[in-house]
Parts: C-alpha cells; sequence; structure tokens
C-alpha cells in the first residue's frame, strides 16, 4: 500500500513533540492531537504537523514541500476565534 502524506494542522501551542517517551501523554494538554497523529502513522501514514494560530502563510509553503494527499484540520478557532475556524476551511478550498 502506498503511503499517503497527510497534513495534520493543530493549534500553535498543540502541537505534539516528536518524541514523548519520557512525558505524561494522558494528562499533556496536546493529547488528542497527539492520539491522532500516533494513530495515523501506526496505520502506515507519513503524518506532518503544523501549528498554526493567526497567520495562514505558513501552510501553503508546507503544502508545497510536503505535497499532503489529506489535509487534517484539527483547529477549533483562528486567532483564538471559534467561529473564525472557518477561515482554514476557506482558505484550503
Amino acid at each position: 500500500m502506498k503511503k499517503t502524506r497527510i497534513l495534520a494542522l493543530v493549534h500553535e501551542h498543540l502541537v505534539p513533540p516528536e518524541d514523548t517517551a519520557d512525558m505524561d501523554v494522558v494528562n499533556a494538554e496536546w493529547k488528542m492531537e497527539h492520539d491522532v497523529i500516533v494513530t495515523l502513522r501506526e496505520r502506515g501514514h507519513e503524518v506532518k504537523a503544523l501549528g498554526v494560530h493567526d497567520d495562514l502563510t505558513g501552510i501553503r509553503p508546507t503544502i508545497n514541500r510536503f505535497e499532503p494527499h489529506i489535509v487534517f484540520n484539527l483547529m477549533e478557532a483562528f486567532a483564538d476565534v471559534t467561529t473564525f475556524d472557518q477561515n482554514v476551511v476557506s482558505y484550503l478550498e
């Protein structure tokens, strides 16, 4: 099976560390993001997490370099405004 490249958009402060061996993942603020990324990797996908807060400009260059098949949007807000999460989706379209 060919690996699917997945770009996971997460809140900037919730990008999980690559190595969590000595960390309390269960109580970590970024547990959900970690669980999604780890599960996708365990399923054989290549996953890159990108932290976003209030600036969309990092998304396009990352897409151009990584060339994901899918963008998995884990953001529930943009610039700390929950109703702005739709702007990220619009940008991706």
